[in-house]
């Protein structure tokens, strides 16, 4: 903004001077050798103040409020990661590895904070040419895509209506981002288009597997319910027959342990296919992220080497956007933010796994062609809804209703491929699992063939 006004007020000087050169010199008084000083010059001086007042002054003036607007933004996406971060630890310190969602939850306040830590990707009149301007900007993308996943456990503790509402709110954030991102590729303000692109059906597949786990966690609540209640009056039967001894009474104690802990609606949803698709998206978001970030400062440092600068700092001060210093805070936190949540993820996609491996849980886990009920209860109950419109006409009635039918259709069978996709992506921890039980162990009996054959 000084240097605006510096420049403002050199325009204005080279004014006066003209000004007055016109004024008290006759020309006669000139120097016939240099040109005569006309009012069209003084004019067209003034039009040059007017457009550095315009282009300077004016535009540094409402800039001025951006760097604060990236101090909130940077403080909104800190109040993300410490959420985050408290999960971690909280389920470290339960030993749930699965992190249940208890601080970083889906409702409306969070959906505000987080609307507020994606203003960066939104922005579609501030440019941000410096390097820590694209870096801000790139990490608030995978940023999104972590806590989408980090959400998806949350659904399961509400009630249908919140659950409605939350997941509505967050839909509607998802798709602006989306079109606003959209709107500046077209524009050419973002370049690198592929990593873009990438991120964005990052961030649609997410919302549609959230939605997906949205229509399916109220059955799956009742379903555990059921099975809990069955359970529970097992375990009492037991109890009350087998209390003679302290290790049948520990025993009793440790089997309602486990029910607690696996009647969890979180559990549940947490060690579905669909969460552990969305983690494996996740993890590969936060790789393909660091690749580039770290493709990005290569190329930086090796632009400055051949600029003679050996100062490298210096590429991570590079901004000119009107948020200045602000960005640094944005790019530090959010990146912070990507590592932590992608902690969470990774934890999650083995989850099922630590709790559930065996030889005939695999097998029913490889099937991934066939849908379970429950994925589809929701809808079918949607279809078996009578609508009462207020129409008299049958004709109309009938279209209304075939069209609702339709549309029931259409989404069962696109819950239908979600589910199989995701059954599919969940494959990746299970193959890394078998692979990491079977390389060991086929390495030793090779050794022990070859002993064997040595004697």
């Amino acid at each position: 903004m000084e240097s605006g006004y510096k420049t403002y007020f050199e325009c204005l000087v080279i004014r006066s001077f003209l000004q007055d050169a016109y004024d008290f010199l006759s020309p006669s008084e000139f120097n016939y050798s240099l040109p005569s000083i006309t009012l069209l010059d003084i004019d067209l001086q003034s039009k040059i103040c007017d457009l550095v007042y315009e282009n300077e002054v004016k535009e540094a003036k409402f800039g001025k409020p951006m760097l604060w607007i990236g101090i909130y933004i940077a403080v909104a996406s800190l109040f993300c990661v410490l959420a985050m971060a408290a999960d971690l630890l909280h389920g470290l310190r339960n030993k749930k590895l699965w992190f249940p969602s208890k601080y970083f939850t889906l409702n409306a306040a969070s959906i505000m904070v987080i609307t507020v830590a994606m203003k960066l990707p939104v922005d579609l009149n501030d440019p941000m040419p410096g390097w820590l301007d694209i870096f801000a900007k790139l990490a608030s993308m995978p940023f999104m895509t972590t806590m989408m996943a980090n959400l998806m456990p949350s659904l399961a503790s509400m009630d249908d209506k919140k659950l409605f509402e939350n997941v509505i709110g967050l839909l509607i954030l998802v798709i602006t981002i989306v079109v606003n991102v959209s709107i500046q590729i077209h524009t050419g303000v973002v370049e690198n288009l592929t990593l873009t692109y990438i991120y964005i059906g990052a961030m649609l597949y997410l919302l549609i597997v959230l939605t997906s786990v949205a229509l399916t966690a109220p059955v799956s609540k009742q379903i555990l319910e059921n099975k809990y209640q069955a359970a529970h009056k097992l375990v009492s039967k037991d109890m009350h027959r087998r209390m003679s001894t302290v290790e049948e009474l520990i025993q009793c104690v440790r089997r309602y342990s486990i029910m607690a802990g696996t009647s969890s609606p979180q559990f549940v949803v947490a060690t579905t296919p669909l969460c552990s698709a969305a983690g494996i998206i996740c993890i590969c978001s936060t790789i393909i992220y660091f690749y580039d970030v770290l493709t990005l400062i290569i190329y930086g440092i090796s632009y400055y080497k051949r600029l003679g600068e050996h100062n490298y700092y210096k590429l991570f001060l590079e901004y000119d956007s009107d948020y200045k210093w602000s960005v640094v805070g944005i790019f530090l936190i959010q990146s912070v933010g990507i590592v932590v949540g992608t902690i969470h993820s990774i934890f999650r996609c083995f989850a099922p796994l630590s709790f559930k491996l065996s030889l005939k849980w695999c097998k029913k886990h490889t099937k991934i062609l066939k849908v379970e009920m429950y994925w589809l209860q929701k809808l079918f109950e949607w279809k078996d809804i009578h609508l009462v419109l207020p129409i008299g006409s049958r004709t109309l009635k009938a279209l209304v209703h075939n069209l609702n039918h339709f549309i029931i259709r259409v989404c069962t069978g696109f819950q239908m491929v979600i589910v199989v996709s995701c059954k599919t992506i969940a494959l990746i921890p299970i193959g890394i699992v078998i692979i990491g039980v079977v390389g060991p162990f086929s390495r030793r009996i090779t050794n022990l063939n070859l002993v064997i054959q040595t004697y």
